[in-house]
């Protein structure tokens, strides 16, 4: 057999494409390609890799002594080691086009894996049994890859999230996604799981998540579990290009612990105190109940399974029981996810839209404020509202949609105020929205921003309809400024056809 060079040179972007193109018409001969490339390596190939970064850990050594050098040695050293890890990853590196060839066609990635298994095995003794499903291997090999990536440099969600918490940003890109939105507005309070399966469903409007032994995890679906999403859509979408299904999807977001905690809110910092043991435990005992707290929140996610139909311009689409999250886990301070491959793609084909930081520090008791604060954010966000110039106004009864609010007809039933019920309780939420700076203020309106004038104000707010028709104005608080990238946009589109 012929020896090859000894670097592994990464497919580039354009040959990824043009390879994905080329077997548009016959995807089938991807798995084809896959088995004629691996057949002809042999374990001289590893050999070769690993010498490859003992002489990178040589050049790094004599030619560039620098800080930058160092962290280079040592992600160098791991790969210098001739084991089956390395000769997954050389083996894998050998067809990294084939494999997201097979992911931009929704094909079984497991058989290229299982591929890849077998030819390591041949030359190394695996770290993995033969018990192992083969869904374990294959879930065993992309940890191994994704964890040796993260050993190597800082994570930028890890870094993302610490900006975050430094209140260097307001407002964070996160994937729009109509399930997401809709698990806001779900909650696990006065739910029972089914008898017989342990599993817990719940829903809204058509869309469903349902979470398996629901009775084993401490807990509960509520505001907190959203929130812990919310961050690992806003780090997935960090690590990721949302849009372009062609690159690779990074579907594992790391998290640091401290700096979420401080960004819900929590009060973590040592301050001086008399008595500086009573300060230590107080901490301690908090991040004790934080952990806790996330851990239920990750078993929650771990657990679910999504179901929902989704339409836009060019297709109507239905999800049956995605997989939310495959892996989690919290360690050495840091919180792990790991999004499941159908919903990491589906993430990575919606448009981006803004998630205000404050929204984090809603108490999770306060339902109806964080439900609102959400639905105000991507509505202001949305680019039809901002050029049609609806951005800031929206109406009292779609908000009132988004709360756990009774309806009028409730109210009536029980022959109660329904300014007591529903008007008090919704001016509740938008005022904490304004304590907590996810607003810089809010009013009444009608349409077209017209305020009320004083006899309206009487007339409309004690007649429910009236009320329930009229609008709010928001501001959202350091809002981000759209004008710039909408210009850009409207300028790049082709011109409609007469």
């Amino acid at each position: 057999m012929d020896k090859e060079k000894s670097t592994i040179k990464p497919d580039t972007e354009a040959e990824t494409k043009a390879y994905i193109e080329s077997v548009s018409e016959n995807p089938s001969q991807i798995i084809k390609d896959i088995n004629e490339i691996l057949g002809r390596m042999s374990k001289f190939n590893v050999q070769q890799a690993c010498q490859f970064w003992k002489d990178i850990i040589e050049l790094a050594e004599k030619e560039f002594p620098s800080e930058k050098s160092r962290e280079l040695i040592i992600y160098a050293q791991r790969r210098t080691k001739e084991n089956f890890e390395t000769c997954v990853e050389t083996l894998e590196a050998h067809v990294s086009k084939h494999l997201r060839a097979m992911e931009h066609y929704n094909l079984n990635v497991l058989e290229a894996y299982s591929i890849i298994v077998q030819k390591a095995s041949e030359w190394y003794v695996p770290t993995i049994t033969t018990d192992d499903t083969e869904s374990d291997i294959i879930q065993y090999l992309r940890k191994l890859i994704e964890e040796e990536k993260e050993k190597d440099k800082h994570s930028t969600s890890q870094n993302l999230i610490k900006n975050i918490s430094d209140q260097k940003l307001q407002h964070m890109p996160i994937p729009y996604s109509k399930i997401a939105i809709a698990m806001a507005k779900m909650s696990s309070k006065g739910k029972k799981p089914d008898t017989i399966s342990g599993t817990l469903t719940l829903e809204s409007k058509g869309k469903k998540v349902q979470i398996e032994n629901f009775a084993e995890i401490a807990g509960a679906f509520g505001v907190n579990t959203h929130k812990l999403l919310c961050a690992g859509l806003i780090a997935f979408a960090e690590n990721n290009n949302i849009g372009d299904i062609s690159e690779t999807i990074n579907c594992n977001v790391v998290i640091p612990l401290k700096e979420y905690a401080t960004m819900c809110g929590y009060d973590i910092e040592e301050h001086p105190t008399d008595d500086p043991i009573k300060e230590k435990n107080r901490i301690k005992n908090l991040l004790k109940h934080i952990r806790k707290q996330i851990s239920s929140d990750l078993d929650m996610l771990y657990n679910s399974s999504l179901t929902w139909n989704e339409s836009t311009k060019k297709a109507n689409r239905d999800y049956l029981n995605i997989r939310l999250i495959s892996a989690s886990a919290i360690r050495n301070g840091y919180i792990y996810m790991t999004f499941g491959q159908d919903f990491a793609r589906y993430l990575k084909l919606r448009r981006l839209t803004q998630y205000p930081i404050t929204l984090f520090s809603i108490d999770a008791r306060s339902v109806n404020a964080y439900r609102i604060g959400q639905a105000l954010s991507f509505h202001y966000n949305n680019d039809n509202n901002l050029k049609s110039g609806i951005a800031n106004r929206i109406k009292i009864r779609t908000l009132l949609d988004y709360t756990d609010l009774p309806t009028i007809g409730e109210i009536r039933q029980l022959r109660t105020s329904w300014e007591q019920k529903i008007k008090e309780p919704f001016e509740k939420a938008l005022d904490e929205l304004y304590q907590k700076g996810v607003l810089s203020d809010w009013w009444y309106c009608k349409s077209k921003d017209i305020p009320l004038t004083d006899e309206e104000i009487q007339d409309y707010f004690v007649d429910f309809e009236k009320w329930f028709e009229m609008l709010i104005h928001f501001e959202i608080n350091d809002a981000v400024n759209h004008t710039q990238r909408l210009s850009k946009k409207e300028t790049s589109q082709p011109e409609k056809k007469k």
